[in-house]
């Protein structure tokens, strides 16, 4: 039975409308594990707070005296003047700037040998007579530094690559590969 004012569809013997209305359940307290990872995290924040406000409030304003031991300085004796006089200097023109040396590598063509003076892992090539050991020059293929270029050179076995930097900056347009072949 409803009274004026009230909502006619909501039933107040029913007990099941009142659920919402009861206090939550109690919450479990953390575990231990839990507890302690908290505990550690908060003295380990509050340690970094202090150290830091130590830090800014712990500054000299006084500069500290590092020579306190030091030896005194010897008194100043001012030297007597003497006056001679000298030529004034003459003035030459600036030597030469240094040319770069050319690489011996750069008079190769093909047809000529190498030979690697360095090791596999690091080699130094070296013009040289062409003859058992050594390398072919097959072709040189200028503007580049990649040994792929030399996959469409039949019989080329190797290549080796001269780079030459400015700044430690690789120039490409300087700088060549050699498509080689052992003999």
């Amino acid at each position: 039975m409803t009274s004026p004012g009230q909502n006619p569809s909501f039933d107040f013997d029913n007990p099941a409308n009142f659920v919402r209305n009861r206090p939550p359940a109690p919450r479990r307290p953390p575990s231990p594990a839990k507890r302690f990872v908290l505990k550690a995290a908060g003295a380990v924040l509050l340690l970094a707070v202090c150290s830091g406000l130590n830090m800014y409030f712990d500054k000299d304003d006084k500069p500290k005296n590092t020579a306190r031991n030091a030896t005194p300085a010897p008194a100043y004796t001012p030297a007597t003047p003497t006056y001679t006089y000298s030529a004034p200097p003459t003035y030459s023109a600036p030597a030469a700037t240094p040319t770069p040396t050319a690489n011996a590598l750069d008079a190769v063509d093909k047809g000529d040998c190498l030979k690697n003076t360095g090791t596999d892992y690091d080699p130094e090539m070296v013009p040289i007579a062409c003859g058992p050991g050594t390398y072919q020059v097959l072709k040189r293929i200028y503007g580049t530094i990649d040994g792929n270029q030399c996959q469409s050179v039949s019989g080329a076995t190797t290549t080796y690559t001269v780079t030459y930097y400015v700044n430690n900056i690789p120039q490409i347009s300087r700088s060549y590969v050699f498509c080689l072949k052992r003999r």
